[in-house]
């Protein structure tokens, strides 16, 4: 092959090279072309469904806001919030405040809401029924130039309320036609625990609030309502709820065990419990009720720990939840160190709280045969608690050793005082044993018996100034110059 031929080839071959990228450069440019194009087309469709809307009257912020025609009048109001909520947080990290915003961005009147249209016509809005039922027509789609005008909501004046036997009691904005049939959606409608509601009563209160009428009506005549009613949906009554109590401690199964409405007798709930272990402490035991504040506390705290951790320590428990010195107040009660007949009575007042049904006797119950007096019926939300058996005895007081000392069956005080290092130089011959459970005092003797779980106080022997003896002296000094100026009186009017 002569150069002429290499040459023709080669430029054969770069003319079909550039064809070839002229070609490419073509599609590449129309592609260009067309994306431009369809990007102008969505453009051109959005802003074609692209309109503008204003709302008014008394709404978390007022003013004219782009839309889409294919929102609904409850999500152009639900996106307006949530823009508004947005960037209203956006300047703080206060939790008060948070909470404050949030709070407020929450309270418009969501019925009786008016939607005015460009042509003139209105319809009115109600996001609450839509809300309820899914009723489009209480939630229409936008529409170029809206304009929505919110009404003020005030639920001190302009409200129906209702309760009884409806599935959610509820206070709830009134509008102008509104019938039972309305009062009984928002309660999320009639509760089917109870059975054969027919009947209603519909109290009206006067204009000054003096006076009441009460109006007993038909649910299914569906009456009228009016501002301010107060309705109450009527029904046999039904005592068919989640009655159950919780037993924690020394039983085979604790755990929350279901009762009757307070017909369950304490024996019943142990046994369903799966009885005492060989460990449980019945002079320990008690039932914790919820008649008084601490009491509704404690059995708050028992049933959060027993949701997250089935084993429960009773006497960790009671060592960390400590409210009142409950302990102490126990042992003051019956205590005769104490003179002032006040300080009896304040501590009374505060034990009746803790005790006001009594206290159980769990050796009483469950160690006779079956009669009336021993039966106790637990209450709903009651709290069974037994712990451990203590194998000690606290000595604490004038000794020189305080602190718990191992159980000796029928040792006497005198025994666990000199375990406890014997007395202390100012003691006072007065010993005292405080029975664990019922913190009752009693003046220990021989024969004195003593538990596991009890306390041996030993009381100290106060020290007496000069001033003390000579403050006493004068005192019944002027006690026997009285009492002799009363003699003399009664000889002179007797002569």
């Amino acid at each position: 092959m002569n150069l002429d031929d290499s040459k023709l080839k080669f430029m054969k071959f770069f003319g079909l090279m550039l064809a070839y990228f002229f070609c490419v450069a073509l599609v590449v440019h129309a592609q260009d072309i067309n994306g431009i194009q369809l990007n102008s087309n969505e453009d051109n469709l959005k802003s074609l469904n692209m309109i503008s809307v204003t709302i008014g009257g008394d709404f978390v912020v007022n003013g004219t806001f782009p839309a889409s025609r294919t929102e609904t009048v409850d999500q152009f109001v639900t996106r307006i919030i949530t823009d508004y909520q947005s960037e209203a947080l956006r300047t703080t990290k206060e939790k008060e405040i948070i909470d404050i915003i949030k709070s407020k961005l929450g309270k418009f009147a969501k019925r009786n809401i008016l939607l005015k249209r460009y042509d003139g016509s209105s319809i009115n809005v109600d996001l609450a029924k839509f809300r309820l039922t899914g009723d489009f027509s209480y939630n229409p789609y936008l529409q170029k130039n809206d304009v929505i005008i919110f009404p003020v909501l005030n639920l001190e004046k302009n409200f129906i309320d209702i309760s009884g036997a409806v599935n959610k009691p509820t206070v709830f904005q009134f509008v102008e036609g509104d019938k039972l049939s309305d009062a009984i959606l928002f309660a999320n409608g009639l509760n089917p625990a109870y059975k054969n509601v027919k009947y209603a009563v519909i109290n009206k209160l006067s204009s000054d609030g003096k006076t009441q009428t009460s109006k007993k009506v038909l649910i299914s005549d569906n009456p009228l309502l009016h501002r301010g009613d107060r309705i109450k949906i009527i029904a046999d009554e039904n005592k068919k709820e989640n009655y159950k109590v919780l037993v924690l401690g020394e039983v085979k199964q604790p755990g929350y065990v279901y009762i009757t409405k307070n017909r369950s007798d304490i024996r019943d709930v142990i046994k369903s419990a799966g009885g005492f272990t060989e460990f449980a402490s019945l002079r320990q035991s008690s039932v914790l009720r919820g008649t008084n504040k601490e009491n509704l506390l404690k059995i708050k705290a028992l049933k959060k720990l027993y949701e997250s951790d089935k084993e429960i320590n009773l006497t960790d428990f009671e060592n960390k939840f400590n409210l009142s010195n409950l302990e102490y107040l126990s042992m003051l009660r019956m205590s005769d160190a104490v003179l002032e007949d006040s300080v009896y009575f304040l501590i009374d007042m505060k034990l009746r709280e803790f005790f006001g049904d009594g206290v159980v006797d769990f050796t009483k119950i469950f160690g006779q045969n079956d009669s009336a007096k021993t039966h106790f019926y637990v209450k709903d939300g009651d709290v069974i608690l037994v712990p451990e058996k203590s194998n000690t005895v606290y000595v604490f007081g004038q000794v020189n050793a305080p602190g718990y000392v191992p159980y000796k069956q029928n040792a006497n005080y005198e025994y666990y005082v000199n375990k406890a290092g014997g007395y202390g130089e100012d003691y006072r011959d007065d010993i005292k044993v405080i029975e664990g459970k019922t913190k009752n005092w009693i003046s220990a003797d021989e024969s004195t018996k003593i538990y596991p779980g009890d306390f041996v106080y030993v009381p100290k022997s106060p020290s007496r100034s000069f001033f003390y003896y000579l403050r006493t002296a004068s005192f019944i000094t002027s006690i026997a110059s009285a009492l002799a100026t009363v003699a003399i009186l009664i000889i002179n009017l007797s002569k």
